[in-house]
């Protein structure tokens, strides 16, 4: 390995294979530290009691027999929080139950005690009188004139955007982009279907765990398996009314997230806990607490209506997406957003008009899992081209073809989008795929068929700082308020800067995820890390190296632009015998300045302009990059039991530039993987706002028995708005799974299956009525 790390840092780190160095042997061996495994000096256990109802006024809370109870060293309640209301969008949350609860699992007291059975007794003497509303548990429940609301002060809430909210409905947005009623009357075939898919558990293992300590001064230190630490801090800066300088939040190692790790959760029950007792404080969900009340993806509803001409040019779609957010807005007014310019987004479409509501519901809050908004738009989108295809006796993939969005065009609402390559993962995939190839039917008597899709993601930009220091003897240490959540970010951090500095990724050690001690960073959402942190981190390092550089060139009596870093050494270009060790430089400037040499890093990613004549109440408009994607498959469907199993599988997906190869494949595996899971099995089931699975026995996620192999296909078409022109990975090949296995069943059995999941009780069901 050590032979070969040298030998990328000669030949160029960027895109080179390199393996998880930076946080590999820590989790294989055990060290790693989770958000339980942090040790604190005489730490209480925190346990929260949570509602038994779906909807109901808080009558009274009595505390004084648990707050009796030996061992309990505090109790609170909503009396002991500041009266203030958060949220992602729209801040309509407290961070206890104030007056009345909104879902099954909402906290109503929280108590912290010298050990969990004492903890757990004293939940148990909690005495709390409920009077039970009239709750509403699916979004046309609560659409009705005559809907019982959740929150009767909604509007006057305070947003963060502009939105257009009413009853329960916290974002009613619309896009209009053309002339429908002309795309129609110009259509050969018009369809019309209705798409429905459920609720999803993150499906993270290691359920939240938060730790929290105030010192004498009164400064509060929060350890959490966040994958935005600095989100956190202002999250409970604000909710605590807290002084930012006094909230420092440390990321711990997290056992996956996949976007369910980034709002508050019990991290102020913690805080204010550990500031009443006046010890530290920690809070371990249980996983069958983590189900009940930690974020699911939203479950949604969306009809589609499409026209397309008899030569196979889309003409018009016309869509209404229904999004249950559950009990609060949340992610709800995003995800609706992104659906909505999903639905239109991966072909040319001339007239579009989309409608989109974001739905209150008493069911837990909904948050960004993985792709939010992308799965459920892209069944919709993809199922509806091969429709299509299918009415005007076209090859799917010839209509994909001809209506693939090129660099140049632009998205519902106006955004230009830029290094487009779609059409080249159509083809990539196609040939990898070989997609003419007739399909061979078993002897078995099973049935056999392909599906293919194509899917959009919009990435986040926001801002992101990034610091290098260059060390006496040569090596670097980065500062970082991006986190690792296993998705390889560290290593790519060292790829970066190593490439910079001339050094192997050996010689790079990166701190990250401390608000107190690393630079700010919006967090690992979005698909954004590589793509905006990368961009800071490259700044950071080239700043460092241009003052190498300078004083290299003193020493050397040579310009600047004559010399380069590699191997540890300053060269002269063309001159390998006139060079100067990297430590020796950096020894004489540490000396020189008092202070080793620093190279400091930002970004913030400008967002493409768009039109804003196309839309109303849409809280996403503009992305800063878009990327595309094509996947196809081959199912074989037992008719005797439906079930369905993956043959084959081809994702060809455009990175822009691949720093790590190997991480990428990863971070494709990983994604295609947990689209799997929502295809055929995950859903979180309901009744009156109960949930009836909240276990992994019941809650059935796939394994390494049903994941099938994934040939990857790497793209680059370089955006060169970012550094390196990469772009992000992480959900991108999310959306275009279930939709492309939706269609290979269909090529199989002739059954359309239009709700998930494709369960082999749901597929054997639409192949009866087929067979009538």
């Amino acid at each position: 390995m050590e032979s070969a790390i040298e030998s990328s840092a000669q030949k160029g780190v960027i895109g080179s294979r390199v393996g998880r160095l930076t946080d590999g042997y820590e989790k294989v061996t055990g060290v790693a530290r989770y958000g339980a495994d942090i040790e604190h000096a005489n730490c209480l256990a925190g346990m929260v009691l949570r509602s038994e109802h779906p909807h109901a006024r808080l009558r009274s809370i009595d505390t004084r027999r648990a707050e009796a109870l030996p061992g309990v060293k505090a109790v609170i309640t909503a009396a002991d929080a500041p009266q203030v209301l958060h949220g992602f969008t729209v801040h309509d949350q407290t961070i206890i139950a104030r007056e009345r609860v909104r879902y099954v699992g909402e906290p109503v007291a929280a108590v912290a005690a010298v050990d969990k059975a004492t903890a757990s007794e004293a939940l148990r003497l909690i005495r709390v009188e409920y009077e039970p509303l009239p709750a509403v548990f699916t979004p046309h429940d609560a659409l009705r004139s005559d809907a019982p609301l959740l929150h009767p002060n909604f509007a006057a809430y305070e947003s963060k955007v502009p939105l257009n909210r009413y009853g329960n409905v916290c974002c009613h947005a619309k896009i209009t982009n053309g002339e429908v009623a002309r795309g129609f009357d110009r259509s050969a075939v018009i369809i019309e279907n209705t798409f429905k898919t459920p609720h999803v558990h993150f499906g993270y293992i290691e359920p939240h765990a938060v730790s929290a300590a105030v010192d004498g001064r009164g400064f509060l230190t929060v350890w959490t398996s966040t994958q935005a630490p600095f989100v956190a801090r202002a999250a409970l800066s604000h909710t605590l009314k807290l002084p930012m300088h006094q909230v420092r939040v440390i990321g711990t190692a997290i056992g996956g997230g996949f976007g369910g790790k980034v709002e508050l959760l019990d991290e102020p029950l913690a805080a204010l806990l550990a500031i009443k007792a006046r010890r530290a404080v920690r809070i371990e969900m249980s996983m069958l607490e983590d189900f009940h009340v930690a974020q699911a993806r939203h479950a949604s509803e969306i009809t589609l209506k499409a026209g397309i001409s008899s030569d196979g040019m889309l003409q018009a779609f016309e869509g209404t997406v229904i999004m249950d957010t559950g009990a609060y807005a949340g992610f709800g007014p995003h995800t609706t957003s992104q659906a909505m310019v999903l639905l239109g987004s991966p072909y040319r479409v001339p007239h579009l008009r989309f409608e989109g509501f974001a739905v209150l519901t008493n069911k837990l809050n909904c948050g960004a899992l993985r792709a939010p908004g992308g799965p459920q738009a892209a069944l919709a989108c993809e199922s509806t081209i091969d429709m299509l295809a299918e009415k005007i006796g076209m090859d799917p993939f010839e209509v994909r073809l001809k209506n693939a969005k090129r660099s140049g065009d632009t998205t519902p609402t106006g955004c230009e989008l830029r290094a487009v390559a779609l059409e080249q993962t159509l083809r990539a995939a196609a040939e990898r795929f070989d997609w003419r190839r007739a399909v061979q039917r078993p002897s078995n008597g099973k049935l056999r068929g392909k599906g293919m899709a194509c899917g959009i993601w919009g990435g986040s930009g926001y801002g992101a700082g990034a610091t290098v220091r260059v060390n006496e003897d040569g090596t670097a240490t980065v500062f970082t308020g991006a986190v690792e959540t296993g998705a390889g970010s560290t290593i790519v951090a060292t790829q970066i800067v190593a490439e910079e500095l001339g050094l192997g990724v050996e010689d790079v050690h990166v701190v990250c995820g401390d608000t107190e001690s690393t630079p700010f960073d919006m967090g690992a959402i979005g698909s954004r890390t590589t793509v905006s942190t990368g961009q800071a981190l490259r700044q950071a390092a080239v700043d460092a190296k241009r003052k190498i550089l300078q004083e290299a060139a003193e020493q050397l009596e040579t310009r600047l632009d004559d010399l380069e870093l590699r191997g540890r050494q300053v060269l002269v270009k063309g001159v390998p015998s006139r060079a100067v060790p990297l430590r020796e430089i950096t020894t004489t400037l540490t000396m020189k300045h008092g202070g080793p040499v620093m190279g400091l890093g930002a970004c913030v990613m400008e967002l493409p302009g768009f039109d804003a004549a196309t839309y109303e109440s849409h809280t996403l408009p503009s992305k800063p990059w878009f990327t595309f994607g094509t996947q196809m498959v081959e199912v074989e469907v037992d008719p005797a039991s439906g079930d369905v199993e993956i043959i084959r599988f081809v994702a060809a997906h455009d990175v822009g530039r691949a720093i790590n190869p190997v991480g990428i494949e990863g971070q494709i595996h990983g994604a295609v993987t947990l689209a799997l899971g929502q295809a055929f099995s995950e859903q979180l089931v309901f009744q009156q706002g109960r949930l009836m699975n909240p276990n992994f026995l019941d809650y059935r996620m796939p394994t390494a028995l049903e994941t099938p192999h994934i040939e990857t296909i790497i793209i680059e078409a370089a955006d060169e708005e970012s550094a390196y022109g990469v772009k992000g990975v992480g959900e991108p090949p999310v959306p275009p799974v279930i939709p492309a296995i939706a269609n290979a069943i269909y090529n199989a059995t002739g059954a359309r299956i239009l709700e998930l999941p494709l369960s082999p009780e749901r597929v054997w069901l639409a192949l009866q009525k087929v067979a009538r």
